[in-house]
């Protein structure tokens, strides 16, 4: 039970799986999953743990141990070691202790979760909320407005879309991407950033091109990889990324008995003939009652998507291998466009989300501490919500339903690549043409490029995007909601 999970207390607990190890941590008991990479390295002075994997993507040889070593050696605070970590790719939790600080911090899209609870005298940290409540023999504790908002039909379809820090549980909270925990003062904070300056679009190109190549080559130094290609951008980014490496590594396709005809099923065969790479298509099998009640145990509220037949396919085909996915691409390749955000009820528009109570509170608390964020280090609000929200958020209880499978592996899950690409004009970085992304895809494995992206079925297709693209970045955003409220049904 509980893959690739850990629970964090001030106190010993017992643990109930015999596949679970402990260690101590500056009085802290470790209980991790024996599939969950520990690692702790350090002196009198100053220590590091490290839960999970963490990968130089500019020293790809150095394993866990190294890159902690070479983290203390640079590092005596708390600052410095959290801009340090922004060059650092994987999924990750992050302990550091010296004789002034005590911090916990996650990767750079908090794909490694970290839920948080300090009550009793007890301080718990976990990657699980449904762990939580078995260890401690919890019953499930949810207050009547979130739990309205979580029965509202729309909540399941549109994927159990989650806001804010707060957790199904109300005895924890969660931290968000862009956050740390200050366990001397106990509070959540917002991490210092260190930006980059870059002289032109081309550097940006290179420096974000060897970020994802250097992480691919060090990610298979470690593990036997598994790649998904669709027809779609972000796989077509970390296919060219994968290019010095892509001797080593299945690709696949997960499809459908109705998607021959589908550009997700016909470009990555177009693709793995003319790039002469390890390809196969998959048709999984639908997924049977032992592995559903098995799925439903690790969550409070278990999701039952399409997606749950891949997982179950990994689960027993794939377990000692490591599942590269495209997600946290969007964060930069911005999916909203260039969408101006004034206050938080306009991130109603952004979610696509009908005015709810619970979300209203939870805009609220967001929008006003990110806004100061945003505009000192000159993050457009837009993607800083893409990225702490929808990331943070749905993107990490995504990873989290692969753990009971195996590992999942986002390449663009490092901080520097994110906020390099953030400097870039954000028309260059949207839909219809992504300018930038075509640039950066042709500077890491140009063949990559004969096979159209996300091809439509016909020309009008194409047009009418591209025309309903150029008015959204033309129009004022409160016109385009104003038109939505009074027709009910907007082309846009």
């Amino acid at each position: 039970m509980y893959k690739n999970q850990y629970i964090i207390c001030n106190n010993p607990v017992k643990i109930k799986w015999d596949d679970y190890d402990a260690k101590m941590f500056n009085g802290f008991h470790i209980y991790h999953s024996t599939f969950l990479d520990v690692t702790i390295v350090g002196d009198k002075n100053s220590q590091i743990c490290a839960l999970g994997y963490i990968i130089d993507p500019f020293s790809p040889q150095k394993n866990n141990k190294q890159i902690l070593e070479d983290v203390l050696k640079t590092c005596d605070n708390a600052d410095k070691l959290i801009i340090n970590l922004q060059k650092y790719s994987g999924r990750y939790v992050v302990l550091y202790k010296n004789d002034r600080d005590f911090i916990i911090i996650n990767d750079a899209c908090s794909m490694r979760q970290i839920y948080y609870t300090f009550f009793d005298g007890q301080a718990i940290f976990t990657s699980s909320p449904k762990m939580f409540l078995d260890v401690f023999d919890y019953k499930w504790l949810i207050g009547d407005l979130k739990k309205s908002f979580i029965d509202e039909k729309l909540f399941a379809e549109k994927g159990c879309m989650w806001f804010g820090d707060e957790c199904l549980d109300d005895r924890l909270m969660k931290v968000l991407p862009n956050h740390y925990i200050n366990m001397v003062k106990r509070e959540v904070l917002r991490t210092p950033l260190k930006i980059r300056h870059f002289d032109c679009e081309d550097d940006v190109i290179k420096y974000a091109s060897d970020i994802l190549q250097g992480t691919m080559v060090a990610l298979n130094n470690r593990y036997k990889i598994v790649q998904a290609i669709t027809a779609g951008w972000d796989t077509r980014i970390i296919l060219a990324a994968s290019k010095p490496v892509s001797d080593s590594i299945e690709y696949f396709t997960f499809t459908t008995a109705l998607a021959e005809k589908h550009s997700d099923y016909i470009i990555p065969r177009k693709l793995a003939n003319s790039l002469k790479i390890n390809y196969k298509s998959i048709l999984p099998g639908e997924v049977n009652q032992e592995f559903r009640e098995f799925y439903s145990k690790h969550h409070i509220f278990p999701r039952f998507n399409y997606t749950l037949r891949n997982v179950q396919y990994h689960s027993n085909n794939n377990l000692n291998k490591i599942h590269v996915s495209g997600m946290c691409s969007e964060i930069v390749r911005s999916c909203y466009c260039d969408r101006k955000i004034f206050e938080a009820r306009d991130l109603y528009e952004v979610a696509e989300f009908p005015e709810n109570p619970y979300v209203s509170e939870q805009f609220d608390k967001w929008f006003w501490d990110a806004k100061g964020f945003s505009e000192e280090y000159g993050i457009p609000i837009i993607d800083l919500f893409y990225w702490e929200n929808r990331m943070g958020n749905w993107g990490a209880l995504f990873a989290l339903e692969q753990d009971i499978a195996n590992e999942q592996f986002v390449p663009f899950n490092n901080k520097e690549y994110l906020l390099a690409i953030s400097t870039i004009d954000i028309k260059k970085r949207s839909a219809p043409n992504y300018v930038f992304f075509k640039k950066l895809v042709y500077n890491m494995w140009p063949e990559t490029l004969d096979q159209p992206i996300n091809p439509e079925k016909n020309i009008m297709k194409t047009l009418t995007a591209r025309i309903k693209a150029e008015i959204k970045f033309r129009m004022n955003d409160r016109t385009i909601r104003f038109i939505r409220k009074v027709t009910y049904h907007s082309p846009f």
